[in-house]
């Protein structure tokens, strides 16, 4: 069958039915919503009790715990051809009888079947690691909140909350937790925070940005063992000079310890039912988001796709625009993806696109650093310093609205313009291109933007 082809014949009723009810699940309902006939019916699997909501927005949660964060207005689940089971999770997946049999033994039959079962937070598999609290869901939030304010009550004092992990959730979790009255401390094996995001450079200036907050760093720390006393209250944490060496261990004080050190694909129900996986984890599907069994499909964290799995929205919403099409007749690829990162901690600017580490054959690095004022910009150029193929930017990243729509692109102007932070002589006035793309995460390009006002 070719990858284009819709499995059902149109106009056949089917029930799609989808497990997960993240971002990439809602995004994927809503498209099908747009395009599905009348005779499809949708049927969502999802294990926790609320309706999708935005994961995104979680640190959100740690100044109002009870914000509502669902996605959309709610009147997608009204739709009669649309059905939303929450605390449902999915067991076991019979591809032979194409039916899905949830945790309370009821089945679930299926034309199609997506996999939108999203990741979990990872948990390092060392002693006392059950103290610890991860940060990945709605729960987990108010858990820590509520954690925070028993030990502020319980010590008398600000509790000094450990987080294991310098990567975005790490910034997030540490900042969130400092908003709600505990001392954060960041630990983490690389030697500079952001790590997959950012060069060295970038990396050491967002470090001193984070400590100037009064949120402590520390770097090539790998943590051995969560401490706790006899009532099981945590009290420190033991690190190591490397992973798995205990020669000179020393400990840190903690009375609470989050583990933020990345996500795991939750690919176990695909395994069982003898779907491939990749090396690392993640569904093996093709372009077209379709697993080698023409009826089952994955999208968003659970996907390994383009060769890895992807834990960004942008990725995410691309998989479940282009499975809509696909499953009602349109033959939508996956060619590559917008992994463009603007963010906020603590008040510190960070963003970055395209080649950051400036790996492109003969190219070129144009910046500025000024460690003391917590201040890195860089612009990566092709040769001949015309084209933009990346960039960098910690505690001034106002030229990355103008860029990042650029890349790939001729500059219009030398490339040390656009070093703000340098003095440089600001972004040039021009018309962006039509087809240059203004929201990665919609996809929406500038040309669409242009046409609605």
């Amino acid at each position: 069958m070719a990858a284009h082809e819709t499995p059902t014949a149109p106009g056949t009723p089917r029930t799609i039915l989808v497990l997960g009810g993240g971002p990439a699940a809602f995004r994927l309902v809503r498209a099908l919503a747009e395009r599905s006939g009348p005779a499809d019916r949708i049927r969502v699997l999802m294990d926790e009790p609320y309706d999708p909501y935005d994961r995104v927005a979680l640190e959100q949660l740690f100044a109002e715990p009870d914000k509502d964060l669902t996605l959309g207005d709610g009147s997608l689940w009204n739709e009669p051809a649309i059905e939303l089971l929450t605390n449902t999770r999915a067991a076991r997946v019979d591809r032979d009888r194409r039916v899905v049999t949830d945790q309370g033994g009821t089945e679930h039959p299926y034309d199609e079947l997506v996999f939108a079962t999203g990741s979990r937070a990872a948990v390092i598999p060392i002693p006392g690691s059950q103290h610890a609290h991860v940060f990945r869901t709605v729960d987990d939030v108010r858990t820590m909140v509520s954690e925070a304010a028993r030990l502020q009550e319980r010590l008398g004092r600000r509790p000094r909350a450990v987080v294991v992990g310098g990567g975005l959730l790490g910034l997030e979790a540490a900042e969130g937790l400092q908003r709600v009255g505990a001392d954060p401390v960041i630990l983490d094996v690389a030697s500079w925070l952001l790590s997959v995001e950012l060069d060295q450079a970038g990396g050491y200036a967002v470090n001193e940005a984070i400590r100037a907050t009064g949120i402590e760093v520390e770097c090539g720390a790998f943590i051995s063992s969560v401490n706790s006393d006899n009532t099981g209250e945590v009290v420190s944490v033991s690190l190591a000079q490397s992973l798995g060496d205990e020669s000179a261990a020393r400990t840190l004080p903690a009375d609470m310890v989050v583990m933020a050190a990345g996500i795991r694909p939750n690919d176990e129900l695909a395994k069982a039912a003898g779907l491939r996986l990749g090396e690392r984890g993640g569904i093996l599907v093709d372009d077209h988001c379709r697993t080698a069994d023409p009826h089952v499909w994955a999208i968003g964290e659970v996907a390994n796709i383009l060769g890895r799995t992807w834990g960004l929205v942008a990725p995410a919403n691309a998989m479940a625009e282009a499975t809509a099409r696909n499953l009602t007749g349109g033959d939508a690829e996956v060619a590559e993806f917008d992994v463009a990162t603007k963010l906020k901690f603590s008040g510190v600017e960070v963003a970055g696109f395209g080649d950051r580490l400036g790996r492109t054959p003969g190219s070129l690095e144009v910046l500025y650093a000024d460690p003391a004022r917590g201040m890195y910009q860089k612009i990566v150029v092709s040769q001949d310093a015309k084209t933009l193929l990346g960039g960098v930017f910690v505690g001034d990243a106002s030229p990355f609205d103008s860029l990042k729509p650029l890349l790939g692109r001729e500059l219009p102007a030398e490339p040390g313009a656009y070093l703000s932070a340098a003095g440089g002589d600001g972004v040039p006035d021009t018309e962006l291109p039509g087809d240059a793309i203004l929201c990665s995460c919609n996809n929406v390009d500038f040309a669409t933007v242009r046409a609605a006002v």
